[in-house]
């Protein structure tokens, strides 16, 4: 494993090892799987992977996160109005321009 270490781009792959053993180790597989899909909700990009998040994992990625209740009609709001109203981001500079845009979104049934 060492020596992929170092013939690897990824910096962190015996660290990754690591987490990957001892979360098997105390939480079983059904609790590494649900670590992977938190971890990558946590820092990946891709909206769609909030999606793959059962209903207790959605609850506990966004466990402390502010929360808005807003009235959503797709026909009168664009999505970007919805988040400028809900207050995500801190300031003006902080919003998407005009070229941004959220690129999907799929619910669960």
């Amino acid at each position: 494993m060492y020596q992929k270490q170092l013939r690897t781009p990824k910096p962190w792959y015996l660290q990754e090892i690591l987490a990957e053993e001892v979360t098997l180790l105390v939480h079983g597989e059904a609790g590494l799987s649900s670590a992977k899909r938190t971890t990558d909700a946590l820092f990946n990009k891709d909206v769609e992977v909030l999606a793959e998040l059962s209903e207790s994992e959605m609850n506990e990625v966004f466990e402390g996160a502010p929360i808005s209740s807003l009235i959503f009609n797709p026909n009168e709001t664009t999505a970007l109005e919805l988040a400028i109203k809900a207050q995500c981001f801190t300031n003006e500079s902080k919003q998407p321009h005009k070229h941004q845009r959220i690129s999907s979104w799929r619910s669960k049934p």
